[in-house]
């Protein structure tokens, strides 16, 4: 299985309900063997919560090309995207959908963005929302553009659109921020480690923290993060659409447009652990 049935915000409830309650457990009374992408999901689809998953559910997490990851993170980009990395830049890159966390990424930029007047946020992907989240943009108060043009600095918030190989955008940026508020196995977090960019991680349904190294929560509760813990890797964060934890997302942004702390050795554990991601492991 590829994504969480549970927490999935693009599935309406009644969906959501129909195949918890019978399509899947019937599926999985029949079948012989489960394989899902993340362990925090086989958990799901399981049912264990503090014990070991029955024999027949695996998991294989990681199945990325590292070395074409690696490869595609120094390619172009237009000369004007390019320009932006003069500025305190906030990336982000998904499918522009509800799930995907944007709305609240735009908030939590527009709350810090008086505290650091230069700071930008570069939005890569296209959906659905795309129009929508342009106009919350707006209506933040943020000067909005979609596309590209020959001089973006003027913008606080640019929605590039669809770019094959997105991560190339990434080593630009101060800090990569995944707002997803549900995933499987999280692709967009993992090709970031191809880039050596600072990330900050919502910890959800489901993978984030197997991506960055951590173990699944034993309990498989879909939101375990209520403060950051930093891995090797990267930062996990708790939810950001709740607002307890605003002040939390505005601190932590802050602090990595103001310091820049990409280094060659966050490089070399990022790439370690992608390379750990690799189809030949799995």
């Amino acid at each position: 299985m590829r994504g969480t049935r549970r927490y999935d915000l693009s599935q309406s409830a009644r969906s959501r309900l129909l195949h918890q309650l019978a399509i899947d457990p019937l599926t999985m009374r029949l079948a012989d063997l489960v394989v899902s992408v993340s362990e925090s999901l086989t958990r799901e689809i399981s049912g264990a919560r503090g014990a070991d998953p029955p024999a027949k559910f695996k998991t294989i997490i990681g199945y990325v090309d590292s070395a074409r990851l690696n490869a595609a993170a120094h390619s172009a980009v237009e000369p004007e995207v390019e320009a932006l990395a003069a500025f305190p830049l906030v990336v982000g890159a998904g499918r522009m959908a509800p799930e995907k966390g944007f709305r609240h990424l735009l908030e939590r930029f527009a709350a810090i963005k008086p505290a650091e007047p230069d700071a930008k946020l570069l939005l890569l992907g296209d959906g659905r929302s795309l129009n929508e989240l342009a106009r919350h943009s707006s209506e933040l108060g943020l000067s909005t553009h979609v596309g590209v043009a020959e001089d973006l600095s003027p913008f606080d918030v640019i929605f590039l659109g669809f770019r094959s190989d997105p991560h190339r955008y990434f080593r630009f940026a101060r800090v990569f921020v995944f707002s997803s508020m549900t995933e499987g196995f999280p692709n967009m977090l993992s090709e970031a480690l191809a880039t050596g960019v600072p990330i900050l991680a919502v910890d959800g349904p489901w993978g984030a923290r197997e991506v960055l190294g951590l173990s699944a929560d034993p309990m498989n509760n879909p939101f375990p993060t209520t403060s950051p813990v930093e891995t090797d890797f990267g930062t996990l964060m708790p939810r950001m659409d709740e607002p307890e934890f605003a002040s939390v997302w505005e601190a932590y942004l802050l602090d990595r447009l103001r310091h820049d702390r990409r280094s060659p050795e966050l490089t070399r554990r990022q790439r370690h652990r992608l390379a750990q991601l690799d189809v030949a492991h799995a």
